[in-house]
Order: structure tokens, then sequence, then C-alpha cells
């Protein structure tokens, strides 16, 4: 499985760019994955994901 973000035009609004757009993702059995190559795993306000605000491109899950 993979995210496909072909295009994306979002920018961050804050200088010390906290995240803005975070993805969750979790296995099959309900546990949060923390590790996808390409994307950085944050906690933003208690809740945590991967920072996708500017990304773009394949990322394999």
């Amino acid at each position: 499985m993979y995210l496909d973000i072909a295009k994306n035009e979002l920018t961050y609004t804050t200088e010390e760019k906290k995240a803005e757009l975070i993805l969750t993702v979790t296995d099959k059995d309900g546990n949060s994955i923390t590790n996808i190559e390409g994307l950085n795993y944050v906690t933003v306000y208690e809740i945590s994901g991967f920072d996708i605000t500017e990304s773009e491109g394949r990322h394999w899950i």
C-alpha cells in the first residue's frame, strides 16, 4: 500500500512550520505506525502522525 501525493500546494502558515496536516496510520491490529520512509512523525497539540503539510511523492506504507 502507498500514499501518492501527486500535487500539493499547501504551505505552512507559521514561521516555526508546525505540522498542519497530519496523517495517522495504524496496522490491522490498531497499533500506530511511526516510521514511513520520507515522512516525519510528529506530535502537535497531543496529535501524533506524519506531517504531510508540504509533502509530495509516493510513500510506501
